[in-house]
């Protein structure tokens, strides 16, 4: 294979041609997804691989990268996903638009959180968007643009991403308004097991979900559990649409939704930590915002979501 000078630089459409055939495992699919022939895929895959100076796939059933390929595949979504911000950022610029900064959440961060998080650290004259995003969505909307910087309970840090933990939070427990706990100034894990443990996603499916489960086992106690079909909404919420259910929340303990629900300080301790991520090519107010939250950060944590 003829290599090139590796000083040449790369071509971003073919780049995400690359990225295409990653995805799909494919070239048919993926050259259907971009509306290229077979062919033309082919050709631009073979000479990126010239340029790159190495073969990026394995040609055996489909098309798996090769190492080198996983390599260039981590960074050229860091690498397009910035790019894909350059030019919506200048015309903004250009237009004297203001700026927005948009925060996506994981829904086990409640929404009061995440503006204690985020109103001090924001620019003058700049709008800060949220909106709740499901685990995997988080990191997809990042890479695709839709989201500047993402809230989840986690610790490691995705591939391409900067990561920094910014704030350890304490749960309580939510129960509706007319269970006897809904009375009480705390509650015990003991005194929580003839209620169900209201889940978002099995344990085999979430880490999270795993990590809740596992303090109640560390402490002895086996709970039952069950999945909400109301998916999205704050973690506080979730005993209304669950029968004998309970819900591991964040926020402080009193009454929400006209007395309909109750969050009482639970005896013994969980905590978690909330995960910002962001793109490291990220500049502006959206920068700024990123690294206000670095210098904000607490100096450790403590327990991990595994």
């Amino acid at each position: 294979m003829i290599r090139q000078d590796s000083n040449d630089l790369i071509d971003l459409r073919r780049l995400q041609q690359f990225v295409a055939v990653v995805e799909q495992g494919s070239l048919t699919d993926a050259a259907v997804l971009l509306n290229l022939s077979q062919q033309a895929l082919s050709a631009a895959i073979k000479a990126l691989e010239v340029q790159m100076g190495t073969q990026l796939f394995e040609r055996t059933r489909g098309m798996r990268p090769s190492v080198a390929g996983l390599r260039l595949y981590d960074a050229a979504k860091t690498l397009l996903a910035g790019a894909n911000r350059l030019v919506p950022e200048v015309r903004r610029y250009m237009a004297d638009e203001p700026e927005v900064v948009r925060i996506g959440h994981a829904p086990s961060i409640a929404s009061i959180e995440v503006f204690d998080l985020i109103s001090a650290l924001v620019p003058a004259g700049v709008s800060v968007h949220a909106k709740p995003l499901f685990p995997a969505e988080l990191t997809q909307e990042l890479f695709g643009g839709s989201v500047d910087i993402a809230l989840r309970r986690a610790i490691e840090t995705p591939t391409g991403l900067e990561s920094t933990v910014v704030s350890v939070t304490r749960f309580n427990v939510a129960v509706v308004g007319t269970d006897p706990i809904a009375s009480l100034p705390s509650v015990s894990m003991a005194e929580l097991m003839r209620l169900r443990m209201i889940l978002w996603a099995p344990e085999s499916h979430s880490r999270f979900s795993a990590y809740l489960v596992s303090q109640f086992r560390r402490a002895g106690f086996e709970p039952a559990t069950v999945i909400c079909d109301f998916q999205g909404f704050s973690p506080e919420a979730a005993p209304l649409a669950v029968d004998n259910g309970f819900a591991m929340a964040s926020v402080s303990p009193g009454t929400y939704f006209g007395g309909r629900i109750s969050v009482v300080a639970l005896e013994d301790e969980v905590r978690s930590p909330i995960q910002a991520i962001a793109l490291p090519t990220i500049s502006g107010a959206v920068g700024e915002v990123w690294e206000n939250l670095r210098a904000a950060a607490p100096a450790s944590t403590v327990q991990r979501p595994e």
